[in-house]
């Protein structure tokens, strides 16, 4: 070891100045490798030593640690020579084929400055001048050889001219005092001098030497110590060499501090200067030593180190260990709900979410992995292969198969899709996300390295760029973004590319020489950038250079890094993390491969790493407070109904009205179901499809085969007929109402898909329109008005309709792609519009995209939805809910079809109130707001529905609804807000077979009485 007078100034303690040479005892160490070490030098944090096969240890508090297993290139090349910066703060080593590498004692980390002006010799020493982000770098190799390079503001390194000092003889020796005046030692027995930072060199001796020398220090420039083969030492005083003999093993190294030095050498020997003499000490090794370092603070041992990764010092470790010694944490599997393999995870504002095969969607919550999403947000299964995040954490994006793309918000629980962006199909490997939630950006990079970029808009669509081809196509799996300009991309040809124009155009940024894929990257900043490899590698990148990093041999797959730590993840359960000892093996207890991990740095989720068989490892303890949104669908119970016949539709009008066949039509009263209609408006008993309410819920309509039309007064209990409006007798699908009793509108959809409104006229008329065809003249079965102006059709070709101006025109607003018959609408607001469909979806509308839910895969037949909640229903007694946890299906007691559905506002933190209706006459409630009828009735009333424990209703805003399979759906998360009125009209409408549905052709029903039906 060389250490210059400068470098010992940096480091001296004036106090503590010399306290090692006081210990005159030198003990064997314990030695954490069995590679000989060539050198070592003092740092900051201890003595560091390098050698064989690229091996680098430093001495902690708690000993010698390996700190790097094969070197600053990964390729093993023996390190031959080792120097530290002024402040110690720097270690840096050279080697076989031109290895050359630093290494941050403060912040354990490497950076490779191999092969400088594409020099692969093998350098045998080297020196350093100046403090850390300053340093010159002075290198000479076995062809005598010298380059020096001086550090960038970028942290790269400015070389110099290669010039050779003497005669072309294999130099070992090489020392600094300042970045100007240094000396180099060559195995010609020469000594050379410069003065102006390597240009030139003189030759200034030694003539008496005829023996190789191995090693030079300057303490300055009339104080120089060489070592040499045969056991000399020689000195110079700037006039004269002195030859000091100390035995006739070859001295390998020397070390001076002031008046005081060491040296070592072959058979163990440790020779000791006092600044007149040098005497042998007594040793606890028998090996060659190849290297040797005096500590000049008294915080740390004397040092050196030779054969066999043979380690003795002298003196004690008395410092603060600055750098904690930081173990790898312990990451333990956690039980997953699902088998399929997870592909990506990030840390969202919500916790942990995890995506994979078959488009499941995970998340993490204090009491465990529960499933958000089964099947992707195209409900078709295709896998989700990455996922990020936006800056607030809300947004939680995910891309993978077929082209699939979807957002979902973890504060409001609402998915939407936005797959195959500009039409392109092709698999998503990638995607990042920058800005916050609603102001997104997302970037996206596909198998073909194809990338593409789109920015959210007001109206919640996305503005999708032009597809941009950043390297030559290779795979690209690895993507992450700075920010909205800045970021990068790494692919299977081992190239990074840099875009600082948000993708417009791409740099290729490295990595020079690479030979291994790339599978994920991550930025921190354009100057700390890490990439992970296939051959078990991390690749830092300081903004000047790029570092390979030893870390296992297992396939790296996923990497995350944040302020303080950084880990990766691979094949056979590999975690590699950076601590304060650089990347160092975690302890996982599974065995599966872990194709992604992220880092949590808010302090209140685990670290988790998720893989293949849906394993998932986690570190850390879940410390956020639970989110308390997993109350469970309430359960819909079978009350009393007082015919058979199926029943279509209900709503809430008063207490509760449904619909049927045979013109039926129900009212609910006390509690009690009872037939209000028995033969409907035209008294032949047609079918009843639809059922709405007036704003106010003061009328009540109807609608059904043959044209029939009826107007019913609540208040009175009086039916008008107004069926068959000039003189039209198709069937009617669906009906809605806005507008308060006097005033309403009608709006009617029948299966012709014809549209047809009319309103009620001063002398108690209504005033029809005609007849218009929203769409293409199929079926329509689902009918919804926002206003007298505003509404909406869905058919059975997947088509909805959407009108401004009260239906005199109608506009195609989705959905694209879909191939499912669609059988009701609701509209809260429009951008918050919802869709059953005859495959067991539910279609969502924000405005600008349409959304496809998994809701069981049962036929879905009605939609509705109120305030804070939606529902549909469907076959099988089927009904889904959109609970604050996203969509449950609800317990029922019954599996008939469930045919129309209304919901009502239930009382304050409490879920809404609900009728089903279906086949054989089923009538099923929840909620009980017959509650909110005690102030209008007296303390010593008992409500009918308490009295036989059926739920009841009391007034509420009208809204209409029908179907099988229910949903519940908040309103507040379809993005709605609050209506002016405390009374909502949803249509909703049912459509059966024409064995079930419709008892004839001619929407007659059978004739039965009052009695026969209601005593069956």
């Amino acid at each position: 070891m060389r250490t210059s007078s400068a470098s010992v100034a940096g480091l001296a303690l004036a106090a503590g100045a010399g306290t090692a040479l006081a210990q005159t005892e030198w003990t064997a160490a314990d030695a954490p490798t069995e590679e000989t070490l060539f050198d070592v030098t003092r740092t900051s944090q201890g003595p560091f030593a390098v050698g064989a096969g690229g091996v680098a240890t430093l001495r902690r508090s708690d000993g010698w640690n390996v700190v790097l297993e094969r070197g600053p290139t990964v390729e093993s090349n023996p390190l031959n020579a080792v120097d530290a910066t002024d402040d110690g703060e720097h270690a840096w080593f050279a080697g076989g084929s031109g290895v050359v590498g630093q290494y941050d004692v403060e912040d354990a980390q490497l950076t490779d400055y191999s092969a400088p002006m594409e020099m692969t010799s093998s350098w045998e020493g080297i020196a350093v001048t100046g403090e850390a982000g300053e340093e010159t770098v002075h290198l000479v190799n076995g062809s005598g050889e010298y380059l020096s390079g001086t550090k960038t503001d970028d942290g790269g390194m400015d070389w110099g001219e290669v010039v050779e000092p003497g005669g072309g003889s294999s130099a070992f020796g090489i020392d600094f005092l300042d970045s100007e005046t240094g000396y180099v030692a060559d195995t010609a027995g020469q000594v050379y001098e410069t003065t102006d930072d390597g240009d030139s060199w003189e030759t200034i001796g030694i003539d008496t030497a005829d023996e190789g020398l191995l090693d030079v220090v300057a303490v300055a420039t009339d104080d120089l110590t060489v070592a040499a083969e045969g056991g000399v030492i020689y000195q110079y005083d700037g006039e004269e060499w002195t030859e000091n003999d100390v035995g006739e093993e070859p001295v390998q190294s020397v070390d001076r501090d002031g008046e005081t030095g060491l040296a070592a050498g072959g058979e163990g020997f440790v020779y000791d200067y006092d600044g007149e003499e040098w005497e042998q000490l007594e040793s606890p090794t028998e090996n060659t030593l190849y290297g040797v370092a005096l500590d000049a603070t008294g915080d740390y041992p004397d040092a050196a180190v030779g054969e066999g990764g043979t380690v003795i010092e002298r003196g004690e470790y008395t410092a603060d260990d600055d750098a904690e010694a930081i173990e790898t944490g312990e990451w333990t599997s956690i039980e997953s709900p699902v088998e399929e393999t997870l592909a990506g995870v990030v840390h969202s504002s919500r916790g942990p979410y995890a995506v994979g095969a078959g488009g499941v969607v995970l998340t993490r919550r204090a009491d465990g992995w529960e499933t958000v999403l089964e099947r992707g947000p195209t409900v078709e299964s295709n896998p989700l292969n990455d996922a990020a995040v936006t800056d607030d954490g809300e947004h939680v994006w995910f891309a993978g198969g077929s082209g699939v793309v979807g957002r979902y918000d973890v504060e409001e629980y609402v998915l939407t899709d936005f797959s195959a962006p500009m039409e392109m199909t092709s698999t998503w490997e990638g995607i990042a996300v920058t800005g916050e939630a609603g102001e997104e950006t997302v970037h996206l990079v596909n198998g073909s390295g194809e990338y593409l970029s789109g920015t959210v808009t007001d109206d919640g669509g996305v503005e999708w760029g032009e597809v941009v081809e950043p390297g030559g196509g290779s795979s690209a799996f690895g993507i992450d973004f700075l920010d909205s300009e800045t970021g990068y991309i790494a692919d299977t040809n081992s190239q990074v590319y840099e875009t600082t124009d948000g993708g417009e155009s791409w740099e290729t940024i490295g990595v020079d020489g690479g030979s291994v894929a790339l599978y994920d990257v991550i930025a921190r900043a354009r100057d700390e950038i890490y990439a992970g490899g296939g051959d078990g590698t991390v690749f830092r990148y300081n903004g000047a250079v790029w570092t390979k990093l030893w870390a296992g041999s297992n396939e790296l797959l996923g990497i995350d890094a944040t302020e303080d730590e950084a880990a990766a993840s691979g094949a056979e359960g590999t975690i590699y993390e950076r601590t304060a000892r650089g990347w160092q093996p975690a302890e996982t207890d599974v065995e599966e491969t872990l194709e992604d991990l992220s880092l949590d740095d808010s302090d209140e989720y685990p670290h988790v790493a998720v893989g293949a068989d849906g394993t998932v490892v986690e570190r850390g303890e879940y410390e956020a407070d639970s989110v308390e949104d997993d109350e469970e669908p309430a359960p819909w119970a079978e009350v009393d109904s007082p015919i058979p016949e199926t029943l279509h539709d209900a709503t809430h009008a008063e207490d509760g009205y449904a619909v049927g066949n045979e013109g039926y039509v129900l009212e609910r009263d006390a509690g009690e179901w009872t037939v209000a209609v028995d033969d409907g408006p035209t008294g032949e008993g047609n079918v009843l499809n639809g059922v709405a309410a007036t704003d106010d819920g003061g009328t009540v309509w109807v609608a059904g085969g043959s044209g029939a039309i009826g107007e019913y007064d609540v208040e009175s209990d009086e039916l008008t007929d107004r069926s068959a409006p000039d003189g039209r007798t198709s069937t009617w699908e669906a009906i809605d109402v806005t507008g308060e009793a006097g005033d309403e509108t009608i709006h009617l959809i029948n299966g012709s898909g014809e549209y047809l409104s009319g309103t009620k006229t001063g002398d108690g008329e209504v005033d029809w329109d005609d007849v218009v065809e929203p769409g293409g003249g199929s079926s329509a079965l689902g009918i919804d008005f926002l206003d007298s102006e505003t509404g909406y059709v869905c058919d059975t070709t997947s088509q909805v309709y959407e009108t401004t101006d009260g239906g005199d025109s109608w506009e195609t607003i989705g959905i694209d792609n879909a191939s499912a018959g669609l059988t009701d609408v609701v509209a809260e607001e429009t951008d918050a519009i919802l869709v059953s469909a005859d495959d067991g979806t539910v279609f969502q509308y924000d405005g600008a995209v349409w959304t496809k839910r998994w809701a069981g895969g049962t036929e879905l037949l009605a939609a509705d939805a109120v305030e804070d909640a939606a529902a549909t229903a469907g076959s099988e007694g089927t009904i889904y809910e959109r609970t604050p946890r996203d969509w449950q299906q609800a317990e029922t007691d019954v599996e008939t079809d469930l045919r129309g559905v209304s919901l009502a506002e239930g009382d304050e933190d409490e879920l809404a109130r609900g009728i089903a209706v279906g086949t054989d006459g089923i009538i099923l409630e929840r909620g009980d707001p017959d509650e909110d009828e005690e102030d209008e009735t007296d303390e010593d009333e008992t409500d009918d529905g308490a009295d036989d424990g059926t739920p009841g209703f009391g007034p509420i805003a009208a809204i209409t609804g029908g179907g099988a399979g229910a949903y519940l759906y908040a309103r507040s998360k379809l993005g709605g807000g609050s209506s002016e009125s405390t009374e909502t009209e949803l249509s909703s409408v049912s459509s059966e077979s024409a064995d079930e549905a419709h008892a004839g052709d001619d929407g007659t029903a059978s004739e039965r009485s009052v009695d026969e039906r209601n005593e069956k």
